[in-house]
């Protein structure tokens, strides 16, 4: 039996850009096939680049390569959006980078402060924060199994066996 967990997205009134984008994602079948890569103390880290590619792919890169039509290339948000009525609190989703995405991350704690307004010195803008964009509603057992995965001995956090998406679905 596979594991799986269910995702809700923000209120569209809130986040409508990362939501939108995440979602083009996901119907464009991106994250079919791609792998969470990273099992950090405060957080999972998943990656639109393939386990042949590497997790250090530059997302400009990759983007330029997709294989769909020009109107949707560009699966990073625009703009850093963030709203404080949907914070980085535990099992939510945010977009990793700036610009950010399509790389995301699911918070194992809360990380409002690591991740919110003013958090992070790679932001263009003062004040910038990673877009927060979805929370995790079922499947809580399946990211704990993914925590307890063993990660290399270089303190990099990244997985020694990546865990691969299989499918993203919108139900």
């Amino acid at each position: 039996p596979q594991n799986k967990f269910v995702i809700e997205m923000a209120p569209v009134d809130l986040m409508p850009h990362s939501t939108h984008v995440f979602l083009e994602a996901v119907h464009h079948k991106v994250w079919n096939g791609k792998f969470f890569w990273l099992n950090a103390f405060h957080l999972l880290q998943a990656t639109a680049t393939s386990p042949a590619q590497g997790a250090g792919r530059k997302i400009e890169e990759w983007n330029r390569n997709l294989d769909i039509n020009d109107a949707k290339k560009s699966l990073s948000v625009t703009f850093q959006e963030y709203s404080h009525e949907f914070p980085h609190e535990a099992y939510t989703l945010g977009f990793a980078g700036s610009p950010s995405g399509p790389d995301f991350y699911i918070s194992k704690k809360d990380n409002s402060e690591s991740h919110g307004p003013n958090s992070q010195e790679h932001h263009e803008l003062p004040g910038d924060a990673d877009p927060c964009f979805a929370k995790v509603i079922s499947g809580f057992d399946t990211l704990a199994k993914m925590s307890a995965l063993e990660v290399k001995k270089d303190h990099s956090s990244e997985l020694v066996k990546p865990v691969v998406i299989v499918q993203a679905v919108i139900l």
